[in-house]
């Protein structure tokens, strides 16, 4: 009997070779929203002025075919894995985006949209017990947090 590890964990960046608008990232975040609720997928996608951190936990096969498929997607320049292991469990419940958009109206119907004020909330609940979660609060810290207060 095979067994299904379903906390198989990815951590990349990459940086998206355009800026995207908001209208843009909305249709993003709806595909993928979909996407990874039929797939079981959790984790968490990071949008700051076209750097991108993606956390992606669920089935190994589920997770391998899932970053194939982001490894060879035109929309990403100098993808670099940064963690790709199992993890004792999930970081997240569910899948989530966390952006700056001009117009957070686009995003307020979905519940699974993060400013960076909920978001910074959600990641304090988050333990540092793993490197993914290390990888994501520091690059949140640096990309998201830092430009956001600038603002």
């Amino acid at each position: 009997m095979v067994v299904k590890n379903n906390n198989y964990c990815v951590v990349y960046i990459s940086s998206a070779t355009q800026l995207y608008s908001d209208i843009e990232l909305q249709k993003l975040f709806e595909h993928s929203l979909v996407h990874n609720k039929i797939n079981g997928v959790t984790g968490v996608l990071v949008y700051a002025d076209g750097s991108v951190l993606q956390l992606l936990e669920g089935t190994e096969e589920v997770i391998k075919n899932l970053y194939h498929k982001i490894s060879i997607d035109n929309r990403h320049n100098g993808l670099i894995t940064l963690f790709e292991d199992t993890l004792p469990e999930r970081c997240f419940n569910d899948w989530r985006m966390v952006c700056k958009p001009k117009d957070a109206a686009l995003f307020s119907t979905f519940a699974a949209y993060n400013n960076p004020t909920q978001f910074s909330a959600v990641l304090e609940t988050h333990p540092e017990n793993s490197d993914a979660m290390i990888l994501l609060k520091s690059f949140y810290s640096n990309n998201i947090l830092r430009n956001f207060s600038a603002v």
